[in-house]
């Protein structure tokens, strides 16, 4: 229906049907989980697609949430509104059976994910194994496997990237679920700008995002009592905060992790001292707003991974213990004390869990969980890049691949994980952590120790200059400087079936 508003202008009408689904009398038996595409997985596919020089695709499906279907067999009845009733011409004790999807089912986004999911497998599409919301599109020609493109699903979002063959099939993906929009090259994608450059990097920022966070009004009475509690407003105002910066530290702003941090740690009893640091967290973040991170283009057959695990531990002045890791895709000359790439694929920083007793505690700690997340990060990769990747059985998948690097500014974790004999430390449990990470040196990686000042992940657990790591992530490149042998426990030949 056309109507007109008080300039003449004509305008259509839209309505769509909301069911409520919060009534749903099973509402506690339905399940709902559907996934999303996870920060490794999204940047994953990233770097796959700068490394195979594809052009970066983005789209979106219109009326998602219309889309799939639920269960023929047991499908929710719905009550429908006057209007439905009237046109369908139902007595007053009839109710409809909702048998499609609809907005405000509580299933919506799974059944639309199933729908998904179901016409990418039609298409000849594989799920990643380790990623729901990522596939990918493979031929085998006389033992020999080619792979064409590569598709990270955000719900009704997809961002991809392949060759000729592969474009046709989303092509025939369109046909099927109609596109709202499609873009290449530079678009938004969940809140993140992204923008390929002439050499088929990847650049992502939040540019705009972080400009728009409002800071916290704190009137000159406020500033003059520091220690004093805060009301409920303000809190409201600091979690709001915290919850925008979050997000940028999460996506794209690994550089301001630790001094959020210390203000998150805070939340239990916040006085107006740490609204004042909320806020200057917030300027530094946008004073820096154009710093971003870029997935340069490495070569496939040249990538290997690697990771830096850093720790900081209680102070009188700061109680809590913070462990940080940046993992990185690289290529193996980064080894060899070579200016090499570097693309940021993951990291944290948080609170150490438990109560650690020394430096070197906390330090066996955040390693111990860094190597366990570049794992990860490996598997993922190598699944996609490699023929029959062994992903089932990590040490047996790491072999497949080049060897990954493992970084520490820590001198004694570096001496005690380099030295065959038992590891002698004051705690058990900082034993077991040192053991853990020889056997993760064993799957194909290198030992290494930096001097403090090239720990890249040091913003990530104290609150510091972050100038070292803003420089690595605008030139997208590092060296190790310091020339150190590798672990003794690592192999010194290995087979690389990827080149």
């Amino acid at each position: 229906m056309d109507t007109a508003d008080s300039s003449g202008n004509t305008k259509k009408a839209k309505t769509c049907l909301v069911v409520l689904g919060y009534q749903d009398p099973r509402l506690t038996e339905v399940q709902r989980d559907a996934p999303t595409l996870t920060r490794e997985g999204r940047h994953t596919v990233l770097q796959l697609i700068a490394s195979n020089q594809w052009t970066l695709i983005s789209f979106d499906i219109k009326t998602a949430f219309l889309r799939g279907k639920a269960d023929s067999d047991n499908p929710p009845a719905m009550e429908p509104p006057k209007e439905l009733r009237d046109r369908m011409q139902l007595e007053s004790d009839q109710v409809c059976a909702l048998i499609g999807n609809a907005y405000g089912r509580v299933d919506a986004p799974l059944l639309f994910y199933k729908e998904l999911s179901k016409q990418l497998k039609n298409l000849g599409f594989t799920m990643h194994p380790l990623e729901p919301c990522v596939h990918y599109l493979e031929s085998w020609k006389d033992g020999h496997r080619t792979l064409h493109g590569v598709l990270g699903t955000h719900v009704d979002d997809g961002i991809c990237g392949g060759d000729e063959y592969f474009l046709s099939r989303i092509e025939k993906l369109r046909q099927s679920l109609p596109f709202g929009s499609f873009k290449q090259r530079k678009f938004v994608f969940t809140g993140i700008q992204l923008e390929q450059l002439p050499d088929h990097s990847i650049r992502a920022n939040q540019r705009d995002y972080i400009r728009a966070i409002p800071s916290i009004e704190v009137g000159k009475h406020r500033r003059s009592h520091p220690q004093e509690a805060i009301n409920d407003q303000e809190l409201s105002n600091l979690r709001g905060l915290i919850g925008s910066l979050q997000y940028a530290t999460t996506h794209t702003r690994p550089d301001v992790a630790a001094k959020l941090g210390e203000i998150q740690v805070q939340l239990s009893r916040p006085t107006v001292s740490t609204l004042l640091e909320a806020n200057k967290v917030l300027r530094e973040a946008q004073q820096t707003e154009d710093v971003s991170i870029c997935f340069r283009a490495i070569p496939v057959k040249d990538v290997t991974h690697v990771v830096f695990g850093d720790a900081s531990f209680a102070s009188p002045k700061q109680l809590a213990s913070f462990q940080g890791t940046m993992v990185f895709a690289t290529t193996p000359s980064l080894h060899n004390n070579q200016k090499s790439p570097i693309s940021p694929l993951s990291w944290s920083s948080k609170k150490i869990s438990r109560v650690v007793r020394s430096t070197l505690s906390a330090e066996a700690f955040s390693m111990s969980r860094s190597v366990d997340k570049m794992g990860w990060c490996r598997l993922l990769w190598g699944t996609l890049t490699i023929p029959e990747f062994q992903w089932r059985s990590p040490p047996e998948a790491f072999n497949q691949m080049h060897a990954a690097i493992i970084v520490t500014d820590c001198k004694s974790l570096y001496d005690l994980v380099s030295r065959r004999a038992m590891p002698a430390c004051e705690e058990y449990r900082t034993t077991l952590e040192v053991l853990l990470i020889k056997e993760r040196c064993s799957e194909h990686c290198h030992f290494r120790w930096i001097p403090t000042a090239l720990q890249l992940a040091d913003p990530l657990t104290k609150n510091m200059d972050s100038t070292l790591l803003r420089a690595a992530l605008e030139q997208g490149s590092f060296q190790l400087l310091t020339k150190m042998p590798a672990c003794k426990l690592m192999p010194i030949e290995s087979k690389h079936c990827n080149g």
